[in-house]
């Protein structure tokens, strides 16, 4: 950001004085091209630093990077109309009880229509809001209750290992017996 907005500061610096001179047939390419060559760019950065002058004169800052969006494209959560409801949303639910489904039921039908965007388009898909999801730091996990019951306390199991205890508490005392004959030898 900082070196687009020193090649802006300089274009218009230097554009100023090839005005004056009005030698020039072409300054703004010209122009850009000097700039462009001093901060050892090329000639796709002249071209960017003068759509950056356009952008900084309508909107009063620089375009939002392309490298935030998935190859380059913008999405739907580039808008930051967009973007504070969707932190708004996230922020009112309590914690582990966001789902992609919820989230992308909530976007469709409360937030893109309150800024009139209604059309097949303007919709998210569970997928979408998955990657929302991880592009603002959540992360999807399982939730368990914490509390593993495999069956052992059924009738059926107790009666078993009740019955089973006895037979091993029969064993015992012969293994008791025979131990102390051992120790005699």
């Amino acid at each position: 950001m900082v070196t687009q907005l020193t090649a802006v500061t300089e274009y218009v610096k230097l554009w100023e004085r090839y005005r004056e001179h009005g030698r020039c047939e072409r300054p703004h390419h010209t122009v850009s091209l000097a700039v462009a060559k001093s901060m050892g760019k090329g000639s796709y950065f002249a071209c960017q630093t003068r759509h950056n002058e356009i952008y900084l004169i309508r909107h009063k800052r620089l375009p939002p990077s392309k490298a935030s969006g998935k190859h380059g494209q913008y999405t739907l959560l580039d808008n930051e109309t967009i973007l504070l409801g969707v932190r708004r949303y996230l922020a009112a639910q309590s914690l582990g009880s966001a789902t992609p489904h919820q989230f992308c039921k909530h976007v469709n039908e409360v937030i893109l229509p309150a800024i009139a965007l209604c059309d097949k388009r303007s919709t998210i898909c569970e997928r979408t809001a998955h990657t929302w999801l991880k592009k603002l730091g959540y992360t999807c996990t399982d939730v368990k209750k914490g509390l593993y019951h495999d069956g052992h306390e059924r009738p059926d199991v107790v009666e078993a290992r009740t019955a089973f205890l006895e037979k091993i508490a029969g064993y015992e005392r012969y293994v008791d017996h025979y131990a102390n004959i051992s120790l005699i030898y």
